[in-house]
């Protein structure tokens, strides 16, 4: 039975992806988009109405990530991803899996 993962769950842990094969992949935060919202409605005295928008940031479902050893951002789906539980396999100075050198 194929378990679903919160992506709120990832964040914090270290994951590997099929997309970015060979590197271990730091979860920074969830995914975010703009969306735009009613916030209020003004009616003038001929009845005329006028809504007010704003933006609100809600989650895409996806995960933001970084690789080990890099800045740049990745955005990947939290449904590919295997988080690696044993920090001794982790290769902290370049992000390769599988790297001897640490």
């Amino acid at each position: 039975m194929n378990t679903t993962i919160d992506p709120r769950d990832l964040v914090g842990k270290v994951i590997t992806h099929p997309s970015y094969r060979g590197v271990y992949l730091v979860v920074d935060e969830l995914a975010l988009t703009d969306v735009e919202v009613l916030v209020d409605e003004y009616v003038d005295e001929d009845g005329n109405r006028w809504p007010t928008y704003d933006t609100d940031e809600q989650p895409t479902g996806d995960i933001v990530c970084h690789m080990v050893g890099d800045n740049r951002r990745i955005i990947v789906s939290p449904d590919d991803c295997t988080v690696i539980d044993d920090d001794d396999d982790i290769c902290w100075s370049c992000g390769q899996v599988g790297c001897g050198w640490h």
